[in-house]
């Protein structure tokens, strides 16, 4: 009896060696896993915070590149662009911002009051946005710089439409551009249009009023891997819209 105890005390004994051996190979795989997941943290964090920095530095250098009150042409008035961003919150859950337009190439030439809301809206690392007025503020200009090139062929976008699906009625708008001649010095894909709202359509109806009609001015080109764009009323002389779009090229070249 005394044997056969010695004998399975010993047993114990030896099993007992790989699961203590199993308990300490386990600890050090958590601890493994655990030291892998701390590293993985750091480096998330580094990244995000090196984007962070990223985003933070694009943002300042195109928030110092757009025009301002000192390149306002004759004609024009420095506005705060914080106008249209509360205009975009007053229109709330009303106004879907992000109508699909097609052909989708044409979206550059698509400007309407939703195109402003949704400009002054851009993260500030991806555009930076400028708001004049005349004198009498019956008339806005929108000038827009991005952090990538666009380009846009006016070829392609003789007609196209814009959809929005709103809270209160499904919209349609029909628009057509003509080509204009404007040079713009120092700046490449330089395209301007006559852009007008030839009608439209809310909740199956064809409207006949404005903004049916409306037409405005846009130049848009690139400098330097940046995107201009001015945009505004054809009522505006277009001598003046030439001019801010030079003002913000040259601005563009002195800070890159």
């Amino acid at each position: 009896m005394k044997k056969r105890v010695s004998t399975h005390k010993r047993s114990a004994t030896l099993l007992a060696v790989p699961f203590v051996l199993a308990l300490g190979l386990s600890a050090c795989g958590n601890g493994g896993e655990s030291d892998s997941a701390e590293t993985q943290t750091s480096t998330n964090t580094v990244t995000s915070t090196a984007q962070s920095t990223i985003e933070q530095t694009q943002a300042a250098t195109l928030q110092q590149m757009i025009v301002g009150p000192e390149d306002a042409p004759e004609g024009l008035e420095h506005a705060d662009v914080s106008m249209i961003n509360d205009l975009a919150s007053d229109l709330g859950g009303n106004l879907n911002l992000d109508g699909g337009v097609q052909p989708e190439q044409c979206q550059p030439f698509a400007a309407d009051i939703a195109t402003a809301a949704k400009w002054a809206a851009l993260p500030q690392d991806e555009a930076a946005t400028a708001l004049y007025t005349t004198p009498d503020d019956n008339e806005t200009v929108m000038v827009r710089i991005d952090a990538t090139e666009i380009t846009v062929n006016p070829e392609e976008c003789a007609t196209f439409t814009r959809e929005f699906d709103n809270e209160l009625a499904k919209s349609v708008s029909t628009y057509s551009v003509t080509p204009m001649e404007i040079s713009i010095e120092g700046a490449d894909n330089v395209v301007a249009v006559e852009e007008r709202m030839e009608g439209m359509n809310v909740g199956g109806q064809d409207l006949e009023v404005p903004p049916a009609g409306a037409q405005n001015v846009i130049i848009t080109g690139t400098t330097k891997g940046k995107t201009f764009t001015v945009v505004g009323s054809n009522t505006i002389p277009k001598e003046v819209l030439q001019a801010l779009a030079q003002n913000q090229v040259n601005k563009i070249n002195e800070q890159s």
